[in-house]
């Protein structure tokens, strides 16, 4: 057999000592078998953490991890060997608010996604097909979740028999069907994690040779009994299933169903902990006020595990090594953690079974090719990208390492709900002072119209601005470099605009635009895209006591769009930029009644330290020495752009913008409540010679934010000079 994988690591692990399951010196006969029992909790499985950093310093070895639902996650880690400072930090890096909030990094999807989240800010989405509406299995489908396991655990990568990690495991699931327990010893490491803690209805359920599995605390929530199968002399069993405390009202669905799965975990539990031996050692944390859902308690979960486990201290030190004989044991285990392996792939390919994509289109959106060294902890990364497409469940690659085969094999699965899918977006403005406003976007995209990655997709918006489109975006080639579009759309809107008398008036805007054009892939992160737009506008002015006025413009010409997206979340952003470029170009030899040129930037930008976030961005419209029609002047107004005025207040030929923005977080997550204010400074003008400094507005504002489940809300209150201060209240994004 040829051995290619892992060939750095495999010279370090002989040079460590001896194998990793087992301890060196042959102390495997001198002390018993020590088995480390994990319950589940959701959010409490955070004691866990704890009660490993106590085992650690007391040089307590383990030789078998048990693990259900969340202590599936903890032990799942602990057994490939990874030590306990980095597990520690690890879980203590990673913002475990936003992971169950299943929306992948925004780094990692292209641009076209960040555009739909900057607009589809609701958390729901309906699969169509040709049988008809179908909704997820769960609220939350896990593939961020998925992805971030399959991170954490890549140093089991090519191990397919759990007794083969540094620590023997099992993970312990409920097949839906059965309802028994099923133990989870073979495999990928990180689906076994995945399917122990999909807890029904939140979660979807995970498929494991052809059983459909959901969160093992439903029947088994203690496993003690794997454990003593599996040859155990001596338990340390973590219970995590007392001390619910009082429902809140208030409580998250989330919440909810993790409580009543650990009522049935208690009940199961509380037959496993009967059978408790003398030897055995039961660690209690007290958990009381402690939610299942309280993921931004992380360090406060681990002080707890971390205090029960020190008050049994006593009984687990009779279990103790000597500090030679325990420095090697994890040496010797956690050596897979202290070398970077490598892979060298004599093919990669594409298993299209559960997807609709061609193989070349999914092998484009990855750096994985035939013969190119690979590490093997990039391979979960490569994963993430190939999610960044869109349209998947989620996303596996396998290591082929045998006599046979050396290569790369990715299984894709699209959403079982689509290829059609359906996504909503609302936003709600009232003043102290004006009108109130809302609008909703419903989206339809057929994200698998073609193999080679077409799509499709249409909408409808409803409220203060109505209208639909529809728009057919084309790949060019593979890799999704180049790509051509066309789109159709008609909305009917009211705009105010200013009147000869320095006053401002209602003006109702119905157009019907066409445009066909081609652009460019920038990576993740932008778009370069241009073509040709046709359009039909229609404008009805009110009733004057001359008499109201209906008018038709024809309007042809160029476009050209450079967008550019690297913001790390919509609706509070801590990190990133957002630029924003557009030119238009009126011809009249196109069909146009008018030629004009017209050009605008907006620019955001974003640091964060600590609970501290600062914004800064500026806006700019040029007509290029042109004075441009009334409907395409640029427009000021509105939160966080003059937010003293009104919406479209200011309007020219020309405009310029500039704006600070100051965010605190209230909670150390990156959810939650924010309190900030904004300065701003800008204005609008008819023509070039217009612009003097004296006419620049001057606005401030203090807020509150809040980042709701279903989008942001801002409760904020302008100011103006020359104009009374008012509260604004806006529920959506405001970028």
């Amino acid at each position: 057999m040829r051995i290619r994988l892992f060939h750095l690591l495999l010279i370090a692990v002989l040079s460590a000592g001896p194998a990793a399951g087992q301890d060196p010196a042959g102390r495997r006969d001198a002390r018993p078998r020590v088995a480390l029992v994990l319950s589940g909790g959701g959010a409490r499985g955070f004691a866990h953490i704890g009660v490993l950093k106590v085992l650690d310093e007391l040089r307590v070895p383990v030789d078998l991890v048990v693990g259900t639902s969340m202590g599936a996650v903890v032990g799942g880690l602990h057994a490939t060997g990874m030590p306990y400072a980095m597990l520690e930090s690890r879980f203590l890096e990673q913002d475990w608010v936003t992971v169950f909030r299943d929306r992948p990094d925004r780094r990692s999807i292209r641009l076209r996604q960040k555009r739909d989240d900057r607009e589809l800010t609701l958390p729901f989405e309906v699969g169509l097909s040709d049988e008809g509406p179908r909704l997820p299995s769960s609220i939350i489908a896990g593939a961020h979740l998925t992805s971030l396991l399959e991170v954490h655990t890549w140093a089991a990568t090519g191990t397919s028999d759990f007794d083969a990690l540094p620590i023997p495991f099992r993970a312990v699931a409920t097949d839906v069907q059965t309802g028994e327990a099923i133990v989870l010893g073979r495999g990928r490491l990180a689906t076994a994690i995945r399917a122990s803690m999909a807890v029904p209805a939140v979660f979807s359920p995970v498929v494991i040779d052809g059983r459909m599995l959901v969160d093992g605390g439903v029947v088994e929530n203690l496993p003690l009994r794997v454990a003593r199968e599996l040859g155990a002399d001596v338990s340390i069993v973590v219970d995590l299933s007392t001390g619910l405390g009082d429902l809140d009202e208030s409580e998250s669905i989330l919440s909810i169903s993790q409580r009543v799965l650990t009522i049935f975990m208690a009940r199961n539990a509380e037959a496993q902990l009967r059978t408790l031996g003398e030897a055995d050692v039961l660690i209690v944390p007290d958990l009381r006020g402690f939610s299942t859902a309280d993921f931004g308690r992380l360090e406060e979960g681990i002080r707890k595990g971390e205090a029960a486990a020190r008050s049994v201290s006593d009984r687990l030190r009779t279990l103790s090594v000597t500090d030679a004989e325990y420095r090697a044991i994890v040496e010797a285990r956690g050596a897979v953690w202290q070398t970077v392996p490598i892979f060298v792939p004599d093919f990669v390919r594409v298993d299209t079974t559960t997807t609709a994509l061609a193989p070349a289109v999914i092998l484009s959106a990855t750096r994985l090719r035939p013969h190119e060294a690979i590490l093997v902890p990039d391979l979960a990364d490569e994963a993430v990208h190939i999610m960044g497409y869109g349209g998947f469940q989620r996303v596996a690659i396998d290591l082929i390492d045998d006599d046979d085969e050396h290569g790369v094999v990715i299984r894709p699965e699209d959403k079982p709900w689509g290829p059609g899918l359906l996504r909503a977006g609302l936003t709600l403005t009232d003043r102290q002072r004006g009108d109130a406003a809302w609008e909703l976007l419903v989206n339809y995209a057929h994200v698998r119209f073609s193999p080679g990655g077409a799509q499709v997709r249409a909408n409808v918006r409803l409220g203060s601005v109505q209208g639909g489109g529809v728009e057919f975006y084309q790949p060019i080639d593979a890799a999704e470099r180049a790509f051509a579009t066309f789109e159709a759309g008609a909305m009917r809107r009211d705009v105010l605009l200013p009147t000869d008398t320095a006053g401002a008036t209602n003006v109702e805007f119905a157009d019907l635009v066409l445009r066909a054009g081609a652009g460019l892939r920038l990576g993740t992160w932008g778009e370069l895209r241009g073509g040709l737009t046709r359009g039909i506008l229609r404008v009805e002015r009110p009733a004057q006591p001359g008499g109201g006025t209906v008018e038709r413009i024809d309007a042809a010409g160029f476009y050209a769009e450079l967008e550019i997206d690297h913001l790390d979340r919509i609706g509070f952003p801590r990190n990133g930029e957002l630029l924003i470029v557009e030119a238009r170009a009126g011809r009249k030899f196109l069909g146009g009644e008018q030629s004009f040129n017209r050009v605008g930037a907006d620019a955001l930008a974003f640091r964060s330290r600590g609970q501290h976030t600062l914004g800064v961005g500026a806006m700019m419209g040029t007509a290029l020495g042109d004075v441009l029609p009334t409907t395409q002047r640029f427009s000021l107004g509105g939160l966080f752009r003059l937010t003293g005025m009104q919406p479209s207040a200011l309007q020219g030929s020309y405009a310029g913008l500039g704006r600070v923005l100051y965010r605190y977080r209230l909670n150390r997550d990156d959810t939650g409540v924010h309190l900030g204010g904004s300065i701003e400074a800008g204005g609008a003008w008819p023509t070039l010679d217009a612009i003097h400094f004296r006419d620049v507005r001057l606005s401030a504002s203090l807020f509150i934010g809040v980042d709701t489940p279903i989008g942001p809300l801002h409760l904020a209150y302008g100011f103006t000079r020359g104009i009374e201060p008012g509260w604004i209240l806006r529920f959506g994004p405001v970028l």
